[in-house]
């Protein structure tokens, strides 16, 4: 069973549902787009939460083999993006190709909260990177902490 809402505007169609309370309009779903290849949902409210209370969480799927998840502010130009997820995983943070796992285009990244392990064998796992007032640590290797001595210039 189809359900369709269309109107034709000049030769192109739109399908549209719309959601109103009493006074106003509440929501938009738009599907617009000649073909499959092309179709868009757009969201019209002032704020958008999306829930997912299934076991299976929330997914966002670009499905093609070669498909990216984008995340932009103040429209969907590219200069706009702000962060993307690519085919492999890979996750870049204001560029649009990252080369590894994570690529930070900056100058800085940021760990908020100093931490000091309390051994050089206190649990971790390779790769973890922590600080203090002191010290640089890094975990080398299962519940192996090797530290780097801070000091001014």
């Amino acid at each position: 069973t189809d359900i369709r809402i269309s109107s034709t505007n000049a030769g192109s169609v739109s399908s549209r549902l719309q959601m109103f309370n009493d006074i106003s309009e509440i929501g938009q779903i738009s599907l617009l787009g000649s073909t499959a290849s092309n179709a868009n949902i757009t969201l019209v409210p002032s704020s958008v939460n999306v829930t997912s209370t299934g076991a299976n969480g929330l997914i966002l799927d670009a499905a093609a083999a070669t498909g990216v998840i984008r995340f932009a502010t103040s429209g969907t130009a590219l200069t706009n993006e702000r962060m993307r997820i690519t085919s492999t995983g890979k996750v870049g943070i204001g560029t649009t190709n990252p080369t590894g796992k994570l690529d930070v285009n900056d100058d800085r990244i940021r760990i908020e909260s100093a931490k000091t392990p309390a051994s050089s064998s206190e649990a971790c796992n390779q790769g973890e990177i922590a600080w203090d007032a002191n010290f640089i640590y890094t975990c080398v290797a299962a519940n192996t902490w090797k530290r780097a001595a801070l000091m001014t210039w």
